[in-house]
């Protein structure tokens, strides 16, 4: 059984938006940059971020569903990708 303590939905959504979290969610904090997965949950933090502007697209652009859709795939996949290449290790030189 792991010993920390996981924030509810409402504090993990805005702890992926940069807010802190309260003292007893401290070990959790670290497990979670620190766990072998820390690379996909912070992708998923960032496709979290990505979602707001996604449905907006989706939703509020008038024309095609089809043509929203690439909209937001040729829009969120680059922002993802530079988010990714950002975290992947440096090569010393």
């Amino acid at each position: 059984m792991s010993s920390y303590i996981r924030p509810n939905p409402v504090q993990w959504i805005r702890y992926a938006f940069g807010a802190s979290l309260p003292e007893k969610h401290r070990e959790w904090v670290l497990h979670d940059n620190t766990t072998p997965s820390w690379a996909i949950r912070h992708v998923i933090r960032s496709v979290v971020q990505l979602a707001g502007p996604i449905l907006a697209v989706l939703i509020l652009v008038p024309g095609p569903f089809g043509i929203r859709v690439l909209t937001v795939v040729a829009a969120g996949a680059p922002a993802v990708l530079i988010m990714v290449m950002m975290i992947a290790p440096k090569k010393k030189t």
